[in-house]
């Protein structure tokens, strides 16, 4: 026997004693294979060190994405949003949003989530997300259905996110009644008088007015 071809056996044997532990091994979790290296799966050339979700408040965020959108925008349509929903650009906007909203909603009902330090900071944007998407007419009953599609495998943990963010929302419309209804009181006829005022001196009108026909007919009682 070819005794170079021996030593070269014994000098590389620990390549054929090495075994995969498949019990410890991490899996590709598009095709299940355990043939990773450097992160990439071999298989199916999946990048398993990819985070859809980036840095918070990083490129990938929600409000990069609405920053880019207000910039995108001159301040006629700032002024005037509700005039430019039909717009391309306003479609893609939306589209954007909701994409960084189900990736959110992937990392809250996965485990990695649990013990993420920035597990506050990606609730408050998904709060933000809600809120910013009912603000710009998106029917509700499509903001819920992702997350009304996984209740099937939700924990109490879930539920509490669930409920954190109706929370939120409900406070939001709340302040939002609030602010509407200062807004209207605070607006000024023909830009010197306020709603407001208008509103309290018809009252003391009012009163004045009721003063004045009492009395009147006090004195008419007397005499």
């Amino acid at each position: 026997m070819d005794l170079d071809f021996l030593n070269d056996i014994k000098e590389h044997s620990q390549h054929f004693d090495k075994k995969i532990d498949i019990a410890n091994s991490v899996s590709c979790p598009k095709c299940n294979s355990f043939l990773i290296e450097e992160g990439t799966c071999t298989s199916c050339g999946l990048n398993l060190n990819y985070n859809p979700l980036g840095e918070p408040v990083g490129e990938r965020s929600f409000y990069t994405i609405r920053e880019g959108y207000w910039d995108s925008m001159n301040a006629f349509e700032r002024e005037h949003l509700r005039f430019f929903k039909d717009e391309s650009k306003f479609k893609h906007y939306i589209n954007k949003i909701k994409l960084r909203y189900n990736d959110l909603l992937d990392y809250f009902y996965s485990e990695k989530s649990i013990q993420d330090q920035y597990r506050s900071l990606y609730l408050h944007e998904l709060r933000d997300i809600v809120i910013e998407l009912i603000s710009c007419e998106v029917d509700e009953d499509e903001i819920w259905s992702p997350l009304n599609e996984k209740q099937n495998d939700i924990n109490s943990g879930a539920l509490s996110l669930y409920d954190q963010i109706k929370s939120a929302v409900t406070e939001h419309k709340r302040e939002k009644r609030k602010l509407r209804k200062k807004n209207l009181l605070n607006y000024r006829l023909g830009g010197k008088i306020s709603v407001a005022t208008l509103f309290s001196s018809l009252m003391f009108m009012g009163i004045l007015l009721s003063i004045s026909l009492a009395y009147i007919s006090y004195t008419r009682a007397i005499n």
